[in-house]
């Protein structure tokens, strides 16, 4: 249209890192393209400069990773105390991973509990979550895993609660509306 109209038009050819974050599964991927010994987003060239005002974390504690705890591959910053697994994951600061339970391939915003042998796979979740002990989330019984999990912000995920693989829970969802039999893969709770 524009230069139907004649205006000027240039063009620019990047060769540099390019994703897109129009989805979740796309904010997903692009946060794993953080990851690894050979990233594909470079952080150091990328120039990313951190708020620190930002919910305090210049005064959040440094990582602590336990006596059991370990850290695979992963982004975890000031605040994070991990004594289970976390493989592959992105956790923001405040966030809590207790013995026996197992994070991979998840984004975990500030002030995330995870309790004693809850399992996330494939995660995004909001902040102020806890994931209840034994609690089963991005894992579908079907062997499915190619969609997103997403759990909105200030929720308590019940003790061994089941949540398939790419669900969707709207944030703040009161005890009660919790269903008995967990979620299957890709249905919501609002």
């Amino acid at each position: 249209m524009m230069v139907q109209e004649g205006m000027k038009v240039l063009g620019y050819k990047f060769r540099g890192y390019w994703g897109y974050t129009r989805t979740v599964n796309e904010y997903w991927q692009t946060s794993m393209d953080l990851l690894g010994s050979n990233p594909l987003i470079d952080l150091e060239k990328w120039g990313i400069r951190t708020n620190l005002e930002h919910r305090d974390i210049r005064d959040c504690q440094p990582l602590k990773v336990g006596s059991q705890g370990v850290l695979d591959n992963s982004l975890a910053y000031n605040g994070c105390i991990i004594d289970g697994t976390v493989k592959n994951s992105i956790l923001f600061p405040g966030v809590r991973v207790e013995k026996g339970a197992v994070v991979e391939n998840s984004v975990l915003f500030f002030n995330t509990l995870v309790k004693e042998g809850g399992q996330l796979r494939q995660v995004v979740s909001d902040v102020n979550t806890t994931f209840g002990a034994n609690a089963q989330v991005g894992i579908s019984p079907t062997g499915v895993s190619d969609r997103v999990t997403v759990i909105g912000w200030n929720n308590h995920v019940p003790d061994k609660m089941t949540i398939g693989c790419g669900c969707s829970v709207a944030p703040g969802i009161e005890e009660e509306k919790w269903p008995e039999n967990g979620l299957e893969d890709m249905e919501e709770l609002q």
